[in-house]
Formats: C-alpha cells, structure tokens, sequence
C-alpha cells in the first residue's frame, strides 16, 4: 500500500431519503399502487419515514453482503467473522495501520513493490494484469468516461458469441439512448442475432434496477425467441433486478456473484397529484370527459375508488404475468417464484437457493460458458451491442461541425464534479412516468445500491 494510501474499510451502510413531507409542503401528492409486499419503489415519495417492510429487507441485504465482506477479511487477517468486524469496527486506517492490522503486507510505492516482485521470481521484467475487471457503464460518470471514445470494431466475420449489454433503466422505446435499455433496439438487435448464422451463442450483460413493464415483457420475449434458436446465457452485474431479472430469466442459464442484487419481483404503478398547488398558485384546471375513467391521468386530481380498482387490477395481471414468465424462464414452479416474489431485492447467494440464479461467477464465466456451448475458440473476438462511441463524437456528428463539441465539453466537464449528485436522477429514469399523466405499471426495484 502506498505510503499516503487510506484504507476505507468501515462496513457497510445504507441510506434512504424519504421526501413526502416536502411534496406535502409543495402540495404535491404521490398516488402508487404496488403487487408484492416489499414493493417500496414509491415509498421515497409517499412516506415520511422507513416502513419495516424497508427495513427488514435492507437489513436483510447488508446481513448478506457484510457476510461477505467478513469472511474476505478474515481470510486474509486469520481470524473468524468476530475477529473481522473487530477488525473493521476500528476502521478507516491509513498505510501503517492497515499493515499492522494484517490487511496489507507492506507499505511502499508501486516501483518498489515491482523491483521486489522481480528479485523474489528472479526475472526481467513484471506485466501489470487488472485483476478488477472494469464495471460496466452506468449513470453519468458513463458518458463521460465515453468522451472522445471510440466505435467498437466491426463485427466478426467467422463464427462468433455475442456480447449484449443491458444498463440502466429500462424504457420504451424506439431510438437507443446512452445509459438506459430501449425496447425496440433491443428487440430487434435479438432478432438479429438469432438469425445471424455466424452468432453461435448470445451472453446478456444485465446491470439494471428495471423501468418498464411493457419493455421488460417485450425484451423478455426477445430474449426468449433467440434462446429457442441458439444458447443464451445472462451475466448479472451490480443489479439486476425487477425487469432487469424479468429479461435475464429467459436466458438459458444465469451467472451472478453472491453479492449481486437480484429478484425484486412485483409491479407498481402511480401518478403525481398536483391540484393542491394548483389551488395554491391559483390554477384551476376544469375537464370535461366522455367516459368513467377518461380523466385519470389528470395530474390535477387524485384516482377516485374506481380508477384505483381500474389500475389494481391491471397490476395484478402485470405481476402474474411476472411470475409465469419467470417460472417459464427457469423452468421452476409457480409457487417457487412465488417464494422469491413479492417485490424482495436478495443477494446472489439468496437467488441461487431461491433457484433465480444457476451459478456463481462473474461475466467471463458466461463467456466461457457460450463459447462451450457454441463450440467458438476463446480467442475468437466478441461482437459487441450497442456499439459504444465517444459522446463528444456524436455531438460533433449531429452539429455538423466541432463547435457542438467543444461546448459539450465544457459543460460535460463540470457536470464530472457534480457526478455523485446527478447519477441517482439519471438512475431513477424510471420514476420519470409518474410525472408523465397517465399511470405506467413498472417493474422496478426499491432502490439503486451503490456499495462505497
């Protein structure tokens, strides 16, 4: 560890705001109605505090994963699970005190722990290997990690497996946009591939907290069609949750490390009610209607019982449809998605028990796994979706010259300090249909997780 290194290693930690008592001041309300008990997606919006419901499901989630972390550092201190929370219950350290924890071996710069690398192997020269691998885009810092980027290559001209990536909220869709997944590309690109002779095995990249029931169902079927053609695997990432597990479990066989997010079944849907500001600023809003529930997406007026019956029962058939195309997807029971369901976000260790994941391991497993499967040297190059490109590029592209560019790079440039802030807005894409009027049924999970 560097000299000036600082070590980080305090537990884990998680934190929910919840903003109804300033909506309520603003005279907005949030209207939801949820399937599945631990469906709180909304809750940030309608609730003034954690429910128990929250509560017993984070606590649930940061059981499982500091579990992990503890038996990582008692791997590496020689001690059991109590040794190890002693251990980071006296964090954060600097360089000598994590080695006199047992945390790191020595403390040094990275040219001195190469020259002491090559005395001990008795060799010429030491090669840096990554042994982290590259976390997927997701949020702003994405796009501006994508500045100045370039086109993936082309696509192989022998037989091939192809990487598809799934990040961000899902959406419906016509055009690709950065940082979330679009139905209609989607749909079409499996197509593709599962007409393309030379794509002998598709792995899906899923790192997604879900969005739209619509586009999850479309793109589950997508996924679906393909795999009755040829095999595919899925790959989950941080997060995949709600429709980003609905898409991943039409896939063959699924791989995700233990502390990935997974589950998070159920649906809800809702609007915003804005007629007590409204009435506060002096706007009234008079509708005439030609039908009993032709107003209900007015954003002036609550749902009345009967359109609260109306949207009840499209979510019950939306959250049914769920749990069949889960079952159908992981050839399991209904009652067994049903022991997984009710909206609950689980740790990859709990799926796999729970049978929504097949395997621990990461995405160069289900690479190697579709390779096998469709028998492609593992030095064969990928193809790769959605082709990625610098975003200044693109800019530069639609303008018609460089000077859309460099003010985008201006702004981009200030919008990378304020990364930490802006990234849960893009991230909560999906809560963008509740301020759109008519009400949107979302598979979406509770919350975006970001381990620190």
């Amino acid at each position: 560890m560097t000299p000036a290194g600082y070590l980080d290693l305090v537990g884990l930690a998680a934190q929910v705001l919840y903003a109804e008592p300033l909506l309520d001041k603003l005279g907005v309300r949030a209207e939801v109605v949820r399937m599945g008990r631990f469906k709180n997606a909304a809750d940030p919006l309608v609730r003034a505090d954690m429910p128990e419901t929250t509560r017993e499901e984070l606590g649930a989630l940061l059981d499982g994963l500091q579990g992990s972390l503890l038996d990582a550092v008692a791997g590496r201190i020689g001690g059991d699970r109590a040794a190890a929370q002693a251990t980071i219950d006296q964090g954060p350290f600097d360089a000598i005190e994590a080695r006199a924890a047992h945390l790191v071996d020595d403390v040094g710069f990275d040219d001195e722990a190469r020259e002491h690398l090559r005395e001990a192997a008795a060799v010429q020269q030491v090669d840096r290997v990554d042994l982290m691998p590259k976390r997927e885009p997701l949020g702003v810092r994405a796009i501006l990690e994508a500045l100045g980027g370039k086109s993936e290559s082309r696509t192989p001209s022998e037989p091939h497996v192809a990487l598809v990536y799934v990040t961000g909220a899902i959406i419906d869709g016509d055009e690709q946009k950065p940082d979330v997944a679009v139905s209609d590309p989607f749909v079409r690109e499996l197509r593709r591939l599962a007409d393309d002779r030379d794509v002998r095995a598709i792995v899906l990249r899923v790192d997604s907290p879900g969005g739209s029931a619509l586009a999850s169902d479309r793109m589950w079927h997508a996924v679906r069609r393909a795999a009755k053609r040829k095999p595919v695997f899925a790959s989950l990432g941080d997060m995949a949750a709600s429709g980003g597990y609905y898409i991943a479990s039409a896939a063959k066989r699924i791989y995700a490390e233990p502390v990935s997010l997974v589950g998070s079944i159920g649906v809800l849907a809702g609007k915003l009610d804005v007629g007590p500001l409204a009435d506060r600023v002096g706007v009234r809003s008079v509708v005439l209607t030609r039908g009993a529930h032709a107003a209900w997406s007015s954003i002036f007026s609550p749902l009345d019982p009967s359109e609260r019956a109306v949207l009840e029962r499209a979510l019950r058939s939306s959250y049914y449809r769920f749990i069949r195309r889960v079952a159908a997807g992981r050839g399991i029971t209904r009652e067994q998605v049903l022991a997984a369901a009710g909206g609950r976000v689980l740790t990859g260790a709990a799926g796999k028990t729970l049978h929504l994941v097949d395997d621990f391991g990461g995405l160069e497993d289900a690479l190697d796994a579709a390779r096998s499967a469709g028998s492609v040297s593992a030095d064969t190059p990928l193809s790769v979706w959605p082709r990625r490109s610098g975003l200044l590029d693109a800019i530069a592209d639609a303008t018609g010259d460089d000077h859309g560019r460099s003010q985008a790079a201006g702004a981009l440039e200030k919008l990378r300090a304020l990364g930490p802030l802006t990234r849960p807005l893009v991230e909560s894409a999906w809560l963008l249909p509740l301020l759109d009027g008519r009400p949107a049924i979302l598979a979406a999970a509770p919350y975006v997780v970001d381990i620190r």
